[in-house]
């Protein structure tokens, strides 16, 4: 979970932003990141004490998309996969994944089996 509101908040109380990342264990370069955001979007501590985290947010980071919609791979056949495991006894998610995974190299990951083979050449 951010800490916007408690960045903002100490940063009111004058506290430097070394002290700030220190205090709210979060690094000094977020720190920065979140009070230029602050600043470009001309908000200070006082009208945000009564806004939730979202809005907040919402305000400071406009242009992000929201972290539901993002995803870095497709978002595997469930059905399928529990269709899988319903009708062979011995199948196991792991061999289940496996499988999937040699039939859509671009899916969750890659095994050995589905990466080409690295060459060993000297160099010169």
């Amino acid at each position: 979970m951010r800490k916007l509101k408690e960045v903002l908040r100490l940063h009111s109380l004058g506290l430097s932003q070394h002290q700030i990342a220190r205090s709210c264990s979060i690094s000094q370069s977020t720190v920065h990141e979140y009070l230029s955001a602050a600043q470009a979007a001309g908000v200070k501590w006082p009208s945000l004490e009564n806004w939730d985290d979202q809005q907040i947010e919402r305000r400071l980071f406009p242009q992000r998309p929201a972290p539901a919609i993002w995803r870095k791979h497709p978002e595997p056949d469930w059905t399928q996969i529990h269709q899988e495991l319903q009708t062979h006894k011995d199948l196991t998610l792991q061999l289940s994944q496996a499988g999937t995974v040699r039939e859509i190299v671009n899916g969750l990951r890659t095994t050995r089996a589905t990466r080409p083979p690295v060459s060993h050449a000297p160099r010169t």
